[in-house]
């Protein structure tokens, strides 16, 4: 499985972000201390992970709870297995 698209909206620091990998596969995140790094990674786990996520009011931008938090993330070249209709039917998007 591979990221394709990140889309992210009113995340913790993160006012507004999309990321295309589909060029250059996304290996690593560099960069200095409070560069919301981890916040990225946070983003990809809420939208990725079987476990359930609740979100609260410090995870929106600014403590704006009246803006519109949102998490997308586009991936590709997903297993045999992924991608059975007995393993997840109509949940595949």
């Amino acid at each position: 499985m591979r990221i394709i698209k990140l889309c992210v909206e009113n995340f913790r620091g993160i006012g507004n972000l999309e990321w295309l990998t589909y060029r250059q596969p996304m290996c690593c995140l560099i960069g200095p201390g409070d560069s919301l790094k981890s916040t990225v990674l946070d983003a990809v786990e809420a939208a990725l992970s079987s476990r359930w996520f609740s979100f609260g009011e410090a995870d929106f931008t600014q403590c704006d709870t009246t803006r519109d938090l949102k998490i997308e993330v586009t991936v590709g070249e997903l297993s045999k297995q992924l991608l059975s209709d007995d393993k997840f039917g109509l949940y595949i998007r």
